[in-house]
């Protein structure tokens, strides 16, 4: 692997970056890569014997960090009043370089069942004699990180 294309089992140690892994199993993770440089790899496969395959085409890649999502409430808007009774659409969107895997919503301390897809929409009936509504929306992506966003919307009767 190196940091320079033309890479062959045969040169890696002259390129910049250049290095060779040995002994790996399938899958390998190469760590302490830099985000945002290309790199070139070919790779070669041993059998029990010690026989070495002939080197693959070469492939490259380019590691990027890529943030935790991040959440926003789009409605009830902040400042919003809602009128006890009544039913209303929360909404969520994320962004970022990968969508959310789902997003929860929790409302009044009651955790809804997740948004496995776009649009992130929950209908919620608010109930009469409460005077404000608390809403919590956590999103999580692919990898497990989270977004969260609260908001409380009072009630109107």
């Amino acid at each position: 692997m190196a940091s320079a294309n033309g890479v062959t089992k045969s040169n890696y140690a002259g390129l910049p970056g250049g290095m060779r892994h040995t002994n790996v199993t399938s899958p390998f993770v190469h760590t302490r890569l830099t985000n945002g440089m290309t790199y070139y790899l070919v790779v070669t496969a041993v059998d029990a014997s010690g026989r070495e395959s002939r080197e693959s085409v070469e492939a490259s890649a380019t590691p990027f960090l890529n943030p935790p999502p991040t959440l926003i409430l789009l409605s009830p808007a902040e400042g919003e009043t809602v009128k006890a009774g009544s039913t209303i659409t929360i909404r969520a969107d994320t962004t970022n370089n990968v969508r959310g895997a789902s997003v929860r919503f929790t409302i009044n301390g009651v955790v809804q069942p997740p948004n496995q897809a776009l649009p992130y929409v929950r209908q919620f009936m608010v109930s009469l004699g409460i005077s404000t509504l608390t809403i919590e929306v956590v999103a999580t992506d692919y990898i497990g990180r989270t977004a969260s966003a609260t908001r409380t919307v009072a009630i109107v009767p």
